[in-house]
């Protein structure tokens, strides 16, 4: 006796016997179309590479605000110690 189902799914006990019971796994084509269709998704592409751009944007905001900082303490410096030496002098 065979408990195969017209929707292509067929009844699996916990034991891994084929007999009626709650639990179903797909079968043959429905898993076959189930595997093409994610292959043919791209949407998991697009998420990878709107996070590629945002590390890309974010490494290029680190690197900006860090070169800014650096030549900001440089003015600064400068001003400082040219306003001690005219304060001193």
């Amino acid at each position: 006796m065979q408990y195969v189902r017209k929707d292509g799914f067929f009844p699996v006990n916990a034991h891994g016997a084929r007999r009626p019971c709650d639990i179903s796994f797909p079968t043959g084509d429905i898993m076959k179309n189930a595997i093409n269709q994610f292959l043919r998704e791209e949407d998991g592409v697009s998420a990878i590479e709107y996070g590629l751009l945002a590390g890309l944007i974010a490494v290029a905001i680190i690197t900006t605000v860090t070169t800014l900082g650096t030549n900001l303490r440089t003015v600064f410096t400068t001003i400082s110690n040219k306003l001690a030496a005219v304060a001193a002098g």
